[in-house]
């Protein structure tokens, strides 16, 4: 028991920088806790579902990923990419967009692009 607990507190030094960390409940055991998102984060989250509730599902993503393929290393999820929803889902898990760091002006860039193809899809 004393190696386990070792082992957790270990654990729980080293995942604590990546926002995840162990926590000792009352009954002793262990049990893992989330940092709550940053405003900035709750911030963006709120505007892209909005964003994505007025998108039209008939819009040609091919035009609009392929101004993002430079950033998309793989050409499989490249390929797969096939609306505007998954391309932001891309870009997000390739942290491209992302609201702490670098910020979301690519996804800014996917919304000028959107309007541009069609200037009434977006007020």
């Amino acid at each position: 028991l004393i190696l386990l607990d070792s082992l957790l507190q270990e654990k729980k030094y080293k995942s604590s920088n990546r926002g995840i960390s162990w926590v000792k409940t009352q009954g002793g055991k262990y049990s893992l806790e989330m940092r709550q998102p940053t405003s900035q984060r709750v911030d963006y989250g709120l505007l892209r579902d909005e964003a994505f509730m007025i998108l039209p599902d008939n819009l040609d993503v091919f035009s609009i990923k392929k101004e993002f393929q430079t950033l998309i290393p793989s050409k499989r999820r490249f390929e797969k990419i096939g609306t505007i929803v998954q391309l932001v889902q891309e870009l997000e898990r390739q942290l491209i967009i992302f609201p702490e760091k670098k910020g979301i002006h690519q996804f800014y860039i996917v919304l000028i692009l959107v309007n541009i193809l069609q200037p009434q899809a977006i007020g």
